[in-house]
């Protein structure tokens, strides 16, 4: 399936009932392609509402793309996502790196290209750039 133009998704994790699982997470970007399955010779299925429905298989984002999860948010110009490894890789460029932020934390670091493990939570950064902090009030 491949969609164009302001397109939001809503992802739930396989296991997001457990501990180590970062649950859902939010995404807007400007184009989408993705692989899902249905259970039914695994066609794409939209529901009456145009959501689709499924176990999501794979899904590459492009544009300007911007996650908020749990503990993360997140501003990148790719995104590859595979569900049987749970990876989203996640790049940009010197002109326009990721950047990553820690939910609820003024601190941000920028990289090249960020593997993120969804499962586990954790971030392996690669090529990283400025990490950015308050510097205190007036």
């Amino acid at each position: 399936m491949t969609i164009l133009d302001d397109v939001s998704v809503r992802h739930r994790s396989p296991g997001h009932d457990d501990a180590k699982s970062t649950g859902a997470l939010d995404m807007w970007c400007q184009s989408l392609r993705s692989s899902m399955e249905t259970g039914a010779n695994d066609v794409d299925v939209l529901s009456m509402s145009g959501q689709a429905t499924g176990q999501l298989k794979m899904l590459d984002a492009g544009g300007s793309i911007f996650i908020v999860s749990e503990s993360r948010e997140i501003s990148a110009s790719h995104l590859h996502f595979e569900s049987t490894t749970q990876l989203a890789v996640l790049s940009g460029s010197i002109d326009s790196p990721v950047t990553v932020t820690k939910t609820g934390s003024p601190n941000s670091f920028e990289a090249e290209r960020v593997f993120w493990d969804l499962y586990e939570d954790s971030i392996t950064v690669e090529h990283p750039g400025a990490a950015t902090m308050p510097t205190g009030g007036p």
